[in-house]
């Protein structure tokens, strides 16, 4: 953080003067499964129950688990979920005896069929959760908050949604006790503190006034100060970010600038013109991007290090409904109290009423969870979530755009020229899917542009909580006829290569009038 680099260039003082970080980082355990550090237990395998396993580097399998450790070279405990660990229990249990304190750890949760990860604490009256997370969380390393506990026990608990894509994986814990347990990320404090409309991580529309509220100690107004901007992660001590004696410079150094201006050392005092004040008020409008992380560091010399970090705050501007950004591989969920448009109508898919759903990069729009997947199967519509549309390895990032419109009683998703991955734009593919109660299910104006290389599957599914089999396919050889069939059952086209009816043709409409497959018109 440019800012924060300037207060240390400035003040080199006791910047790296403070004791070594303590915290269990797993790079000395041995690596296996049910490897656990002294003190640490996880039960053995059998039944539900499943043992936590230490590794280093990739997990095995793809489309889950993190790269590597936290901080690049060392161990991390994961929960794998290929076979009986699916639907399994993973319990990880700390050692005895912790004392009062916070708690503070990082998590990785990245796949599709993502379970929950808990926190739970037994201070003599049983456990009691204390914190949790579910679903996919992205591919990255998070921080967890300070978790304060009361002292006793403290257990991890990971739950498996069932599927091989939803390996959990926990690194660098710091427990309540730890000698030197200074703060892995510095939080906002009487000596400095910075808020974003109010908040520490704010979500916004496009074009909201965002500001930033700046305070130093009350004791200290006017103190010499600057705000460091990033875009990237939020780094801890041991990932890249700077240990102060009792504070931390959470942003990465070498890619941050200073909010003020530039990427050099801004400092200047913390006034106005009535001459110094404690607290500043920054403004400016919100637009779309990656989530932006700011934080404060001011000369303070009653602080321990000479300088006094705020915490980080972090922001996001949600796009107006209408055109999307996605990247490649990538999904956005449309949700039933959006902060930005029409609040969207719920509508009934295969007899379930939904009030969101996921728009996918590559080609569906699914419920319940959205996915990355760019090499679709049979297999994959008909056992993972339900959804609808035309699967295959799109690149809107580049090529062609993805549009929602929300309608009276459902929603549109207008996939327009979206390029083919790894053609260079060369192979297109134009069409609208459509939820309402008037059309049902809805695929409409298919049309293909090029000879597409990657495997597809079009159509609608039900997911696991189908009946499937049967798999019905309308592809040409099937005369594109109207299919009767029992609810609950795919319906679906899934073609090694090419899409549907091949190249340069088109598919005016593949309705399923009950938006449950249990009838098909292909005209």
């Amino acid at each position: 953080m440019k800012p924060a680099s300037s207060l240390l260039v400035a003040l080199t003082v006791l910047a790296l003067t403070g004791s070594a970080f303590a915290q269990e980082s797993f790079d000395t355990t041995p690596l296996g499964v049910g490897s656990v550090p002294a003190g640490w237990t996880t039960p053995p395998t059998g039944g539900a129950n499943q043992p936590w396993t230490c590794r280093f580097g990739q997990t095995p399998s793809v489309g889950t688990g993190p790269s590597g450790d936290l901080c690049d070279g060392g161990n991390y405990l994961y929960c794998e979920t290929s076979g009986a660990g699916s639907l399994g229990t993973f319990v990880l249990t700390a050692p005895v005896g912790t004392p009062a304190g916070n708690l503070q750890f990082h998590y990785h949760m990245s796949g599709e069929t993502m379970g929950t990860l808990i926190v739970e604490e037994d201070s003599g009256t049983g456990f009691q959760q204390l914190w949790s997370a579910a679903g996919d969380q992205t591919n990255r390393w998070h921080a967890s908050p300070q978790i304060a506990c009361a002292g006793g026990d403290i257990r991890f608990i990971y739950t498996a949604a069932g599927g091989f894509t939803g390996d959990c994986a926990i690194d660098q814990i710091s427990l309540p006790g730890d000698p030197d347990n200074l703060p892995y990320f510095t939080e906002n404090n009487a000596l400095s503190t910075l808020l974003i409309n109010g908040g520490t991580n704010v979500t916004l529309c496009e074009g909201d006034t965002v500001t930033v509220t700046a305070a130093a100690s009350a004791a200290n107004p006017g103190a010499l100060f600057d705000v460091g901007v990033n875009t990237g992660t939020i780094v801890s001590s041991c990932g890249g970010g700077v240990q102060l004696a009792n504070d931390a410079i959470n942003l990465p150094l070498s890619s941050s600038v200073s909010f003020r201006g530039g990427a050099s050392p801004n400092l200047a005092p913390m006034q106005d013109a009535t001459g110094a004040v404690s607290t500043l008020n920054l403004s400016f409008l919100a637009i779309q991007t990656a989530p932006i992380h700011i934080q404060m560091g001011l000369i303070d010399f009653a602080d321990p290090d000479g300088i006094a970090m705020s915490g980080v705050a972090s922001f996001s501007a949600n796009q107006l409904f209408g055109a999307l950004t996605l990247g490649d591989d990538d999904n956005i969920q449309i949700t039933g109290t959006p902060l930005c448009g029409t609040p969207f109508v719920p509508v009934s898919f295969y007899g379930t009423s939904y009030d969101h759903c996921f728009i996918n990069s590559n080609g569906d729009v699914s419920f319940i969870i959205g996915h990355t997947n760019f090499q679709p199967t049979a297999t994959d519509w008909q056992t993972n979530m339900p959804r609808i549309g035309v699967g295959t390895d799109h690149q809107p990032n580049f090529y062609g755009s993805i549009a929602y419109t929300q309608l009276a009683d459902g929603f549109r998703v207008s996939y327009a020229d979206v390029g083919e991955w790894g053609t260079g734009g060369g192979v297109t593919a134009s069409y609208d899917i459509e939820v309402s109660a008037s059309q049902g299910a809805l695929i409409s104006g298919l049309t293909v542009n090029g000879t597409w290389l990657t495997s597809t599957v079009v159509g609608i599914s039900a997911g696991s909580i189908g009946t499937n089999p049967p798999l019905v396919s309308f592809d040409a050889v099937s005369g594109l006829g109207a299919i009767a069939s029992s609810v609950m059952d795919s319906r679906i086209d899934a073609n090694i290569l090419g899409m549907i009816t091949g190249a340069g043709t088109t598919v005016n409409n593949i309705q399923f009038p009950n938006a449950d497959g249990s009838s098909m018109i292909v005209n």
